[in-house]
């Protein structure tokens, strides 16, 4: 009873402290703004009545079969800064985040089973070797032969493990001391030891490994410079890591170290899969990566990286594995054949490449393409742009008018096309008459010498000019003279 009473008077007490309050400025606004719309429009409203002097009728939508809105547009008041129209935006590029972050994720599961299908396929290829192999040592046991034919026929010794670094000794006994200490601490603090992300080795290493305010200040538009500060932000980040020794010290020397110091900063290279939620693998860890893969895998990561290689410097890291690993003998061995290509050749077979693209584009607009890129580059008009005297010399000048206009209907089309047509043939004469009084001012000199042997030539047609001087511009395109046109 005495908590009913109380109940009762404390809401007695809030009422009365409403009453008294004076409402704030938007309170007000609000209030009133409520009210006015709760209310409906009077038939003396002048607006009113000049709806229903339209057709509207109480109650009825709008339009001529009343199937329009029947309620009136609410007022929607932003209390807010986002502005007119930035929801909208701020939607768009939400949108647009989530279309780009799933087309990586579908990248990346393709790249990954690209990977793994090379990677499986390799080692049943290893497989069937090793087993080929042992058959080919148990027949030549059976009779008895003790070299075999070829040193491929036979099973390959194991090469024993490269010793393990102190570093790695080091590295592995601190893991072990944190598993160790990991088992007596709180589950709290072990599940935010799962929480953190497992390619880190310590806490201490996290503000080391993320360095996004050096990397924002490199040049991006200077890729020489770019790569000069990567390599002091790699010598920097190497320095923070551990005290220097005598083989940091010799780092520039050593050309395995140099191979992946230089492997490291192509952004392309793939080194291992990431989730979408993790951030983006350091120099450091990359580095390690390679490390470890060039240590422990030589084969897949002469497949893997061999694009990026400096392969005249670089080639001197495999040929401790060229005999005993047959997928480091066989990538060896291909990029030697590649590398013997010297620059001449190289040049050679790039432009024997170009000149082919080119024959391919004449023989598409010779048939007829309207894709090609040279569908209308051997037209008269376009030939006659890019060459008027020759044009002039071989095929205008043997033309009547109508004739003319046949061969250069497209500039006729329009009034303005006539008039160009027009300037450019005075231009065209010009240029004709000119050239061809210097070339009899020259031929004057040896007219006297040459009459006794001067021979009457046949008469050639409108047909074989046209057809020499197809030829002739189609030679131009071919050896990349026209400098009209873009070849790129």
């Amino acid at each position: 009873l005495n908590l009913a009473k109380s109940v009762l008077r404390q809401r007695a007490v809030e009422l009365n402290s409403k009453k008294g309050r004076t409402l704030s400025r938007t309170e007000e606004e609000s209030k009133r703004r409520t009210e006015g719309l709760e209310k409906k429009v009077e038939p003396t409203n002048k607006g009113f009545n000049m709806l229903v002097k339209m057709g509207y009728a109480p109650g009825k939508g709008l339009g001529k079969n009343a199937e329009g809105r029947a309620e009136p547009v609410p007022i929607e008041v932003r209390s807010s800064r986002s502005g007119l129209g930035r929801d909208a935006a701020e939607r768009e590029r939400k949108e647009a985040i989530q279309r780009i972050r799933q087309h990586l994720v579908v990248t990346e599961r393709n790249q990954f089973l690209d990977v793994m299908s090379t990677k499986f396929r390799l080692s049943r290829a290893k497989r069937q070797l090793e087993a080929a192999r042992r058959i080919c040592l148990q027949l030549d046991s059976a009779q008895s032969i003790p070299v075999p034919v070829s040193p491929a026929f036979w099973p390959t010794p194991d090469t024993p493990k490269p010793p393990k670094s102190p570093d790695h000794e080091f590295r592995r006994r601190r893991r072990s001391e944190r598993t160790d200490r990991s088992e007596q601490r709180s589950p709290q603090s072990n599940q935010e030891d799962r929480d953190r992300s497992p390619f880190y080795d310590d806490r201490d290493q996290l503000p080391q490994l993320s360095d996004e305010e050096e990397l924002t200040s490199l040049d991006a538009d200077n890729p020489k410079s770019l790569e000069v500060n990567k390599f002091k932000l790699l010598g920097k980040r190497w320095s923070h890591r551990r005290s220097p020794t005598p083989t940091d010290q010799t780092l520039s020397l050593d050309p395995v170290e140099r191979m992946l110091a230089n492997l490291i900063i192509h952004e392309e290279a793939h080194f291992r899969h990431q989730t979408r939620d993790e951030k983006p693998l350091s120099d450091f860890q990359k580095l390690s990566i390679a490390r470890e893969l060039y240590s422990q895998k030589p084969g897949i990561f002469l497949e893997r990286f061999s694009r990026y290689l400096d392969w005249s410097q670089d080639r001197i890291n495999f040929t401790k594995w060229h005999s005993s690993d047959d997928l480091v003998g066989y990538l060896m061995d291909k990029l030697d054949r590649e590398a013997e290509l010297n620059n001449v050749r190289k040049s050679k077979v790039a432009s024997c490449r170009v000149r082919n693209r080119r024959l391919n584009a004449l023989y598409r607009a010779a048939r007829g393409d309207n894709s090609c890129p040279v569908s209308d580059h051997f037209t008269h008009e376009a030939m006659r742009q890019r060459d008027p005297v020759l044009w002039e010399e071989m095929i205008g000048q043997h033309l009547d008018e109508p004739t003319r206009r046949r061969y250069l209907d497209r500039e006729y089309q329009t009034f303005a096309g006539y008039l160009h047509g027009q300037l450019i043939q005075q231009e065209e004469k010009r240029m004709f008459n000119q050239a061809r009084y210097k070339q009899r001012a020259n031929k004057a000199k040896y007219d006297d010498d040459d009459e006794s042997d001067f021979v009457d030539p046949v008469p050639e047609t409108i047909e074989d000019r046209e057809r020499e001087f197809l030829d002739l511009m189609k030679l131009r395109f071919l050896s990349g003279q026209d400098k009209s046109f873009n070849y790129q």
